[in-house]
């Protein structure tokens, strides 16, 4: 399934390749916009800080039926339902956006940038379960698929499916120190790439 994520960055690449349209650009507009793209889709209890007042908590009981806490993450593609892959490799090009750490905070951008990065990070380390289960994808896209509603309001129930991704190996190892300093995360890297082995 391709993501609206991964459209979206092509889609950009390709406008700011157009050289008549560079000179007109606000840049720092451009980078807020899209970090507030990510904020609009989060799932999960939201912080106070959200910017897009619009989005309320939405699926907090994600997981519940299978005794695994599933709440938060993001959102695919404007729907209701959150799938692992995508979600891991989104989290992966915005962490290399820190490369740029300087440009980010001359924009005041730095700490969205980070909370993105951070909060689909937290939820894919609740993905990881167990040692040998990684969920890769809460909800039902074919039921989401023929509702159009907010995820606030959705009556489609998340249902994780178990899969694995070793993408999400990938993302434990861009920049763990700038997210999450106090995590073992290198034992959880190592039981996250068995499992992607096998």
């Amino acid at each position: 399934m391709a993501s609206i994520h991964v459209l979206g960055l092509v889609c950009f690449s390709l406008f700011l390749s157009t050289h008549s349209v560079l000179a007109a650009i606000d840049y720092g507009q451009a980078l807020t916009k899209s970090l507030l793209y990510y904020e609009a889709q989060r799932s999960g209890k939201l912080p106070p800080e959200q910017r897009v007042q619009w989005r309320g908590d939405s699926a907090l009981k994600d997981g519940n039926d299978t005794g695994v806490n599933l709440d938060g993450g993001y959102y695919d593609s404007g729907d209701n339902v959150k799938f692992g892959f995508p979600m891991a490799f989104t989290i992966t090009m915005l962490s290399w956006t820190i490369e740029f750490a300087s440009k980010l905070e001359t924009k005041n951008e730095l700490s969205n940038a980070l909370d993105a990065i951070k909060w689909g990070t937290d939820y894919l380390i609740k993905a990881h379960a167990q040692p040998n289960v990684l969920y890769g994808e809460v909800g039902d896209g074919g039921s989401d698929h023929a509702c159009w509603q907010r995820p606030e309001d959705m009556t489609t129930h998340g249902h994780p499916s178990r899969s694995m991704s070793s993408i999400q190996v990938l993302i434990l190892l861009v920049k763990p120190q700038l997210l999450l300093p106090q995590l073992p995360l290198l034992s959880r890297i190592k039981t996250l790439h068995i499992l992607a082995s096998s």
